[in-house]
């Protein structure tokens, strides 16, 4: 008999968020999320109450976000329904917002991802509460970041052992370093200042990406495609699971399986020591037809969700 665990009211906030389409579903993931950060600090978890806080941060970005584009200061009213995105909407009073808080929300969504990260991560090491005052403050005072930029984050070598028992080996390594190969041992490996983009990918890859936002997209974009058009026959993924954002998506729907990470990976430094903590948690996805494979390897590491794209490649 297999026993099934209830998700945790964060990860049924994150699942709400996710599916989220119109400015009421969205609104309502904000109060689940604030329940979960409740529920969060009865457990006396600190770790739960950052993840449920981010959540509500993120969904409150959602809600302003699928409201705006409907958003006419001059026009009248033409619809009373705003549970549908519907161009017609126009007043903030239909949305429940006083013109006070709309310009707090828009405000928030003037913050950019990386800063958002980047908060999340100096919470973290202060061992504080994130909330949607601190991030304004954050933003808006002098400070120095706490997330560096550096794009090199060393894979600590128990995932690429699992993945390399999934795929049988590793031809290549688009985003990788001298450094990092010696623990990946992948045949073909690019670099930096190779620029694994002007390539053309096949084999079997491994990837962690380049976490900038200019960069992760376009390397996410290019695995999938590849994947789809058959050069890549095996893949494993591991980034951040932003399953807000289209690059995210996007590879959900190559995937055959995923793996969402129970706490968060302790990436290396070039020295082969622990890096300080991540900004948030980490998804492995994988493309290809060995997930029985896949689910035995890494389910020791967090929950396996299979079946995640509508077919196979073939």
């Amino acid at each position: 008999m297999t026993l099934q665990m209830e998700a945790s009211p964060i990860t049924k906030a994150e699942h709400a968020l996710y599916l989220a389409q119109t400015p009421q579903q969205s609104k309502e993931v904000e109060a689940m999320a604030a329940a979960a950060k409740a529920w969060a600090k009865e457990q006396n978890d600190y770790e739960l109450v950052v993840n449920a806080a981010r959540v509500f941060i993120l969904s409150r970005r959602k809600t302003t976000e699928l409201i705006k584009p409907n958003i006419n200061h001059g026009g009248d009213r033409k619809s009373d329904n705003w549970n549908q995105v519907d161009n017609d909407v126009h007043l903030i009073s239909d949305y429940g917002f006083t013109q006070k808080q709309w310009n707090r929300r828009c405000k928030e969504l003037e913050v950019e991802p990386k800063e958002i990260d980047d908060y999340i991560d100096d919470c973290i090491e202060k061992n504080i509460e994130p909330t949607v005052n601190g991030l304004l403050k954050y933003i808006n005072s002098p400070h120095v970041s706490h997330n560096s930029g550096e794009n090199e984050w060393y894979t600590p070598s128990e995932f690429i052992e699992a993945a390399r028992n999934v795929m049988g080996g590793i031809d290549l390594d688009p985003a990788s370093s001298e450094l990092a190969n010696k623990i990946v041992g992948a045949t073909v490996y690019f670099t930096e200042e190779d620029d694994g983009l002007q390539y053309a990918w096949d084999g079997r890859v491994w990837m962690n990406p380049p976490y900038s936002s200019d960069l992760i997209g376009k390397f996410c974009e290019k695995l999938s495609r590849h994947y789809e058009e058959g050069d890549i026959s095996q893949a494993i993924v591991l980034v951040n699971n932003a399953t807000e954002t289209s690059w995210f998506q996007r590879m959900l729907d190559c995937s055959g399986a995923i793996c969402f990470k129970r706490g968060r990976v302790k990436f290396i430094d070039m020295d082969g020591n622990p890096s300080g903590a991540p900004l948030q948690g980490q998804a492995m996805l994988y493309f290809g037809e060995n997930i029985e494979t896949f689910n035995k390897e890494f389910s020791k590491f967090g929950k396996v969700l299979c079946g995640c794209n509508q077919g196979q490649n073939t």
